[in-house]
């Protein structure tokens, strides 16, 4: 999934009340145990970076939003660079001169 295609259903779209992610799922992708990941959304919800529904899906929210959209395409930019950079390594490696 493009960057852009990620950015436009989770942060920019006009149905994003319709998503989300819930602690469960963070903890899963990031392997932080799931009480320190609800420990850190209190604290974003808090800060009012986070919203909450009702299903416990959480969003990206009001004048943070834009912030959080800037540090995250900034985030996608380097490590696109990053993977580029290793896998033209290991095509390199691969070929013996």
């Amino acid at each position: 999934m493009s960057k852009e295609f990620y950015l436009e259903k989770y942060f920019l779209s006009d149905q994003r009340e319709e998503t989300g992610v819930n602690a469960m799922s963070i903890s899963d992708i990031s392997g932080i145990p799931r009480a320190t990941v609800i420990r850190k959304l209190n604290k974003l919800l808090k800060e009012k970076f986070l919203t909450i529904d009702n299903k416990k899906h959480y969003t990206s929210a009001g004048l943070h939003a834009q912030k959080l959209l800037e540090v995250q395409k900034e985030t996608f930019n380097n490590l696109s660079k990053f993977s580029a950079r290793i896998y033209n390594l290991s095509l390199m490696k691969k070929i013996k001169f």
